[in-house]
């Protein structure tokens, strides 16, 4: 048996077996938030491909200490649970194919990730232009202006994919960033709140920028004085960034369960925020929340042009989470994202980027899925930080007025 199995492993390398289970899931779910017409047969077989696959590298490849297989035995049993108590496998699946990309190189990952999902958004985008499936075209009468979605299944979610995108390109660029590129995101930018109007992804498009643009300015420059502000600066990510997360989970919460309509300044926030607070209230006092899950019939107003009456879509990805994926699954999901930025505390750039996506989870609901963040791979993938700090800092700020 083992000569077998030395014999598979010599054939078939682990990163084969996760790509080969990651691209499978990655196509049907980016497949799934266009207007494409669904293969129900591709589905099944994109299914079997991920189970096999991410399974078999990690029974054969993985290699894990005594404390991992204990928490990876916990999170594989409340993702069963949360398969049976919601109906939905989003969670397992995710569950397996993090696990699974243990040791697998994370830039790859993202490599991969920019291929697949911009190809196909590009090609929707393309399509509903020239009117293979349909743009998706919301009229706003009270602002009077017509919102696209460019072959995605709703003006907000092809914001998403370009922020995402964006987001995965600059982190692959990271010190590498020119002003150019910048000006070049500034102006997809532009173009997205123009056409899709998706606020949130334009507000945090301009925050990547902004972070990259004077983290750079700051991190790659150790003359005189900025070597105070290059320490101040790393320090104060290393300790937000980790628990940025929590600390958004926190105010939503406080903000949704709070939410007062007769109150001035939260009817206005309300407002601002599209509804999500009021909806995220309601959704909470209708359905509650359990320890695995539940299901839950949310209508969005996705698909289609006409406007749902009953809309109780709650897009905040942490209230979204608790109340169909139920606490112990939310739990997870923050702890994991903990570990996963401590483990990568020297990676400024991945600091900035769980930063960012944690904001942006407070208004949309794509933490679970990886056709819009790939980024919660970095919890056991192979992550190499890009900058290197030095190991010796300034003892005070004398000493780097001296030094100067």
């Amino acid at each position: 048996m083992s000569k077998l199995i030395d014999k598979i492993k010599n054939s078939i390398t682990a990163e084969m077996l996760f790509f080969t289970a990651f691209i499978s899931r990655l196509v049907i779910a980016t497949w799934d938030t266009t207007m494409f017409p669904q293969v129900g047969i591709i589905r099944k077989i994109a299914l079997v491909l991920v189970l096999v696959c991410a399974t078999a590298k990690i029974v054969f490849y993985n290699t894990h200490t005594l404390s991992e297989i204990i928490v990876i035995s916990i999170c594989g049993f409340c993702a069963v649970m949360n398969m049976i108590r919601s109906g939905s496998n989003v969670f397992l699946i995710l569950f397996l194919l993090v696990v699974a990309a243990q040791n697998i190189d994370f830039r790859k990952i993202l490599q991969i990730y920019l291929a697949v999902v911009g190809s196909i958004v590009g090609f929707a985008f393309i399509c509903s232009l020239g009117g293979v499936i349909e743009n998706l075209r919301y009229w706003q009468a009270e602002e009077g202006y017509y919102r696209n979605s460019f072959g995605i299944v709703y003006c907000t979610d092809f914001a998403a994919h370009i922020f995402f995108l964006a987001l995965a390109y600059y982190y692959l660029r990271g010190k590498n960033l020119k002003w150019f590129e910048h000006l070049i995101t500034l102006g997809i930018t532009g173009f997205v709140l123009a056409t899709s109007h998706g606020k949130l992804d334009s507000i945090c498009m301009v925050l990547m920028i902004v972070i990259f643009a004077v983290g750079n300015m700051i991190t790659e420059n150790d003359m005189g004085l900025n070597k105070v502000l290059k320490h101040y600066w790393i320090s104060i990510w290393r300790c937000i960034a980790p628990w940025s997360m929590v600390i958004c989970t926190i105010i939503m919460f406080v903000l949704t369960f709070a939410y007062r309509p007769e109150v001035g300044w939260m009817s206005e926030l309300n407002d601002f925020l599209s509804s999500r607070l009021s909806i995220g209230n309601e959704s909470f006092k209708e359905f509650g929340y359990r320890l695995f899950g539940q299901q839950v019939t949310l209508n969005g107003n996705g698909g289609s042009t006409l406007y749902v009456q009953d809309y109780n879509f709650t897009d905040c990805s942490y209230l979204y989470v608790l109340v169909c994926s139920g606490l112990t699954i939310l739990v997870l999901m923050l702890m994991l994202h903990i570990y996963g930025s401590y483990k990568n505390i020297n990676d400024i750039y991945l600091l900035y980027a769980i930063a960012v996506i944690g904001i942006n989870c407070m208004i949309a609901h794509h933490l679970q899925d990886i056709s819009y963040n790939p980024f919660i791979f970095m919890i056991m993938a192979l992550v190499v930080p890009q900058v290197k700090e030095k190991e010796e800092y300034v003892s005070s700020k004398i000493q780097c007025y001296i030094n100067f």
